[in-house]
């Protein structure tokens, strides 16, 4: 595929890098006059924004804002203020005219994501990249199926792309596999976004629900985001079998974040098509330390984000938890600039015998033995501390085809693949397809004895 000509700035010209500069200071300069809480860690840091003049400058402040941050600002701004946004919140609160939360799964939602009318015109300036840089103009059709209730790629995105001129068709992921997959025979999308387990789960009930096979809609384009599962080449080769279309894995949307791979089976990371407008990879992070890594190819941290225009309630130095693979040589696709792969979440990490194991990692073995798995299972957790004591439980769904006679083998040949690639070997129970829940949003991989068997 030749991929689109789009203007993305060089962040190793020297000129991009005191632009980019410039406009970090500057937003240092509004959170330091208007919020308590930037004021009060940059005065603890000895840290003016005047005194911000250099890259390095940047590199050597730690992060400055963490979640548990913003959840007692949030309620600390309930009581006090009136309103639920924060003290981060760089603006008169009635200037916010789009309100988005995080999904809330550990706990309540933060209202991290918030817009101005500036920052909804840089909302539809990201989704004019991304859908340049998967091959769609204004007037294709694109089958929205993100969650519309509250998410950022939910209305913020709908307003994006009907701005930009693109036909929309907002359904969300609420309205379930039957009414998408409907719509989808309906309207004959171009492209269709939503998370990987809703892409997945709709080519399983295609043929049940639409009497079709899920190839037969001539979807072309799949945009998956908001979980593990667009970076596993296990993941993106099946989609790819069983929709016939280019599947591209994404983070966008919002505090000047739009990240896309390039399509095909092998995974070359999220290329970041807008540093104009953020920092995200090139800002990582020793997890223990918190001490700044050095950005070369191949380095692994945990990323900080800061958005460079964002006006309402910008990331800056912003610790959101995801641990990154940064990639600085050009793409097999001829992109130059730069590229992460993300490895997990470090709430998410499990620590089985001293080795470090992501659920994604999981799930990209599951994965490999498709159709002789479904790729659905579950992590049997005893308690919520990261250490397992050995063996890790996993509940595996096998495929309609595995007779009884042959599971026994499946399942030493999924613990053998384990043992190779994540040097685990795990106890694995085999159940049937279709045991555990399905979601049109998020699936979260981890059971703990407290939530029972509601399939989270």
């Amino acid at each position: 595929m030749t991929y689109p000509l789009l203007a993305v700035p060089d962040v190793r010209d020297p000129e991009v890098r005191e632009r980019r500069v410039a406009a970090i200071r500057t937003q240092l300069e509004r959170a330091y006059a208007r919020s308590g809480l930037f004021r009060r860690r940059l005065d603890e840091l000895k840290v003016h924004p005047s005194t911000v003049r250099t890259w390095e400058d940047f590199r050597r402040i730690p992060a400055l804002v963490t979640k548990d941050d913003e959840r007692r600002e949030e309620e600390q701004s309930r009581a006090r203020d009136g309103h639920t946004f924060g003290s981060l919140l760089l603006v008169d609160p009635r200037e916010v005219l789009a309100v988005s939360s995080t999904s809330g799964t550990t706990g309540l939602p933060t209202f991290t994501y918030l817009y101005t009318r500036r920052d909804l015109e840089t909302t539809t300036e990201l989704w004019r990249r991304a859908m340049a840089w998967v091959g769609v103009v204004p007037g294709d059709s694109v089958l929205n199926a993100f969650g519309m209730s509250m998410g950022v790629p939910g209305p913020p995105a709908v307003y994006a792309l009907w701005s930009g001129g693109y036909q929309c068709i907002p359904i969300g992921a609420e309205a379930g596999a039957l009414r998408i997959l409907r719509m989808a025979d309906l309207t004959r999308p171009k492209v269709l976004m939503g998370t990987p387990s809703l892409v997945e789960h709709l080519a399983e009930r295609a043929r049940e629900a639409i009497k079709k096979e899920v190839r037969d809609l001539g979807i072309e384009v799949i945009l998956v985001a908001g979980e593990p599962g667009g970076g596993l080449p296990e993941f993106r080769a099946k989609m790819m079998e069983l929709y016939g279309a280019r599947v591209y894995d994404a983070q966008f949307g919002v505090f000047g974040t739009v990240n896309i791979s390039c399509p095909g089976v092998d995974y070359h990371g999220l290329h970041e098509l807008a540093p104009d407008l953020h920092v995200r990879a090139e800002d990582l992070r020793d997890p223990e330390t918190g001490g700044p890594v050095e950005i070369v190819d191949g380095a692994q941290g945990e990323y900080l984000y800061t958005a460079l225009v964002h006006e309402a309630r910008p990331a800056l130095k912003w610790r959101p938890g995801d641990l990154a693979e940064v990639f600085t040589e050009p793409c097999v696709c001829g992109f130059r600039g730069i590229r992460y792969r993300l490895l997990g979440r470090v709430d998410d990490m499990l620590i089985v015998k001293g080795v470090n194991v992501f659920p994604s990692a999981i799930k990209a073995v599951v994965e490999r033995f498709f159709p002789r798995t479904t790729g659905h299972f579950r992590i049997m957790l005893v308690s919520r501390s990261p250490r397992v004591t050995p063996p890790l439980r996993l509940r595996v769904e096998f495929g309609d085809g595995v007779r009884e006679e042959e599971r026994g083998g499946l399942a030493a040949a999924l613990a053998d693949e384990m043992h190779h690639r994540l040097k685990i070997r795990p106890e694995i129970a085999l159940i049937p397809a279709g045991t555990l829940p399905r979601s049109e949003q998020k699936s979260r991989l981890i059971e703990y004895p407290d939530e029972g068997r509601r399939g989270v």
